[in-house]
């Protein structure tokens, strides 16, 4: 979820984790249904997701493997209006 320019040269990332444990979505853990989330070709499609927005990580790049897809621009907005919630930024 850092925006590009913030993590650009630097190890560290800022992300979301999500779940497939949609029974868990709510005012800040936003539901994401499948057509919001867009699989890089070549991998698996996504199953309806909640983005955990109170569980927010610096993530090491170096560990993962490979990117296997994005949100789409509508998930984005949901997540930061999560986050915005999360953080009580107005």
């Amino acid at each position: 979820m850092s925006r590009e320019v913030v993590h650009k040269n630097k190890p560290t990332v800022v992300g979301v984790p999500l779940t497939t444990r949609v029974h868990k979505a709510n005012s800040y853990r936003i539901l994401l249904p499948t057509a919001e989330l867009i699989a890089d070709v070549g991998c698996e499609p996504f199953q309806e997701s909640v983005a955990l927005c109170d569980h927010v990580r610096v993530l090491d790049i170096n560990q993962f493997r490979k990117r296997i897809g994005h949100l789409s621009q509508t998930a984005v907005v949901a997540v930061q209006l999560g986050l915005a919630f999360v953080f009580d930024i107005r």
